[in-house]
C-alpha cells in the first residue's frame, strides 16, 4: 500500500490535486482512499476514508484558546499527533493500493515542527512519498524560485521520504514553466544576476548550488490539476518511486 502526502503553500491547489489524482488513479483501476488532514478545510470535494475534522473540531478549539489561524493550525497538528490512533482507526489500509493525504497549507508544520514528520512516519503505509506542490505564479520571480528550492531541500532532509517537486496551474500560464526550467541550466553568476546581486540573493544562490550538488534538487514536474495536463507524467514518476516503474494493478 502506497501513501502520498500532498504538501505545499496555501492556495497552490493541494485539494484539487488530491481530487485529480484520486479520479485518475481510480480510472486506472486502482483502489484509492483519501485522507483530509486539514481541520479547517472547507468544501472538500474528494471522498474521504478518514477526515481529521471528525476527530478535531478545529474552529471550536481556536475560539476556545483565542488562537489565530496559523498558530491555531500548528496547535491543532501538534494535538493531532497525540490522537492519531483515532484517525487511523477509521479505515483499513490493507483495502487500498494508494492513499492520498491532503495536508494544511502551513509548511512550517513539516519543515520546522516535529508533528509533521511524526504524522508522516506514523500513518500506516508500506511505501511513502510526498508531493511538494507550488504553482507557476509563486515561482515566477527568481528569488521565489530559489527560496522554493531551498525549502524543497529542507523537506527532503526532514521527511526522509522521496519528495516530488510539482508545479501546478500550468493551464493559467505556461510561459513561467519555460523560464523556471531555464533557471536550472544557469550558472551561479547568471542566477545571481537574475535574482539581483544582494546579500540575500547570494545566500539563496549558494544554498541552491549546494543543494543541487548534494542531489537534493530536481527539476519540477509541471501540471494542471484543473485540466489534467501532464497528470500521466506525474503518475509515471509516482509509479517509479513506489513500485520501481511497475504500472500493473495489484
Amino acid at each position: 500500500m502506497n501513501v502520498i502526502f500532498i504538501v505545499g503553500e496555501a492556495g497552490t491547489g493541494k485539494s484539487l490535486l488530491t481530487k485529480a489524482l484520486y479520479d485518475s488513479l481510480t480510472d486506472d483501476g486502482w483502489k484509492v482512499g483519501c485522507i483530509n488532514l486539514d481541520p479547517l478545510a472547507e468544501g472538500v470535494t474528494y471522498p474521504t476514508i478518514a477526515d481529521v475534522k471528525d476527530i478535531i473540531k478545529g474552529d471550536e478549539i481556536i475560539r476556545r484558546y483565542g488562537l489565530g489561524v496559523n498558530g491555531g493550525m500548528i496547535f491543532l497538528m501538534d494535538f493531532l499527533s497525540t490522537a492519531l490512533d483515532a484517525l487511523t482507526a477509521l479505515y483499513d489500509p490493507a483495502n487500498y493500493s494508494y492513499i492520498l493525504v491532503d495536508t494544511p497549507g502551513q509548511l512550517e508544520i513539516f519543515s520546522f515542527r516535529e508533528s509533521g514528520p511524526y504524522l508522516i512516519r506514523s500513518i500506516p503505509g508500506e511505501n511513502k512519498a510526498a508531493i511538494f506542490l507550488s504553482d507557476v505564479f509563486l515561482l515566477s520571480k527568481p528569488e521565489n524560485f530559489l527560496l522554493h528550492e531551498v525549502i524543497s531541500s529542507m523537506l527532503r532532509i526532514r521527511l526522509r521520504i522521496p519528495v516530488l517537486q510539482v508545479v501546478n496551474k500550468l493551464d493559467l500560464d505556461s510561459e513561467p514553466s519555460r523560464i523556471i526550467t531555464g533557471w536550472f541550466r544557469m550558472s551561479r553568476d547568471e542566477l545571481l544576476k537574475s535574482a539581483g546581486d544582494t546579500e540575500g540573493a547570494r545566500y539563496l544562490v549558494d544554498s541552491f548550488a549546494l543543494a543541487r550538488k548534494l542531489g537534493l534538487v530536481e527539476q519540477p514536474i509541471f501540471i494542471s490539476a484543473k485540466t489534467g495536463e501532464n497528470m500521466e507524467v506525474l503518475k509515471g514518476y509516482i509509479a517509479r518511486i513506489m513500485m520501481g516503474g511497475e504500472d500493473t494493478n495489484v
